[in-house]
């Protein structure tokens, strides 16, 4: 059997030494290279702009965790469900986590509740993978089902806020009609 050797589109590690007393701040840009390799791992046409300013920092007293602010925005082409026409899209997005390199007694318990905070990520070793890590993210910020203005599926009939929106036609919902007539002509 051969080893299976995974690879980062959009690598950039950080070793946790070089978050001092005052933090890191890091600017990001991936490479043309990269945002190819992104746009294929995530089904986009093309990603133009894909940058990132991260803050690492420590807090006082509290050596085994590193807290990360992260702040991106991606400009990407994706292609409309319905028409697949190309839409350019900006996204703007940030988020937090919070690395630990110890387990700690609130979170090993086994038990949590929607109130709770995130659990910390575990830290193994002596870096922090950014770059995979803001590319997950730009993943999860998306549009799953992008759909351009006015795309409208063949046959459908297209709906102004307002107006009838045509349901008569729908074969969809001629069918659930007649179910209806069915199912209350069987009670009687």
């Amino acid at each position: 059997m051969g080893v299976v050797v995974e690879t980062i589109e959009f690598s950039r590690t950080v070793k946790v030494t070089e978050i001092g007393d005052a933090g890191l701040t890091l600017t990001i840009v991936a490479e043309e290279r990269e945002r190819s390799l992104l746009a294929r791992r995530f089904g986009l046409i093309k990603i133009k702009k894909f940058e990132a300013e991260v803050h690492l920092r420590r807090r006082p007293n509290d050596e085994n965790r590193i807290y990360l602010n992260a702040h991106f925005f991606a400009d990407v082409t994706q292609n409309c469900v319905v028409s697949l026409v190309p839409i350019e899209t900006h996204i703007d997005d940030r988020f937090s986590i919070v690395f630990s390199s110890a387990c700690t007694p609130e979170y090993e318990c086994g038990s949590f509740s929607v109130e709770d905070p995130d659990s910390p990520e575990i830290l193994t070793g002596d870096g922090l993978e950014l770059g995979d890590l803001i590319a997950e993210h730009l993943a999860l910020s998306l549009d799953s089902y992008p759909r351009h203005p006015g795309a409208a599926l063949p046959g459908a009939a297209s709906t102004v806020e307002g107006e009838e929106t045509g349901a008569e036609t729908r074969p969809l919902e001629r069918s659930l009609k007649n179910l209806r007539k069915i199912l209350h002509n069987g009670d009687s």
